[in-house]
């Protein structure tokens, strides 16, 4: 998973700080928008890159025969 974005050790402070900024410049403008809408974004992207994984992985596991990953017996 070198390539994963989220799992790079440097991903969770600069995302933190992202959201401490933001939420400092809509205290500062008196408007919650920009971290709200940030964070909401960054949720939302987990969820999809969760939800296009499962498919790929059925694909994967289906293309290449191996049922054994679904419950079923290798013949």
């Amino acid at each position: 998973m070198a390539g994963c974005c989220f799992l790079k050790p440097g991903f969770l402070p600069w995302f933190v700080l992202v959201l401490l900024a933001l939420h400092g410049i809509g205290t500062k403008l008196n408007d919650e928008r920009p971290f709200k809408y940030y964070l909401y974004s960054v949720i939302v992207l987990i969820v999809a890159v969760i939800v296009a994984v499962i498919p790929i992985l059925v694909g994967v596991f289906y293309a290449s025969g191996s049922v054994m990953a679904f419950g079923g017996h290798p013949y």
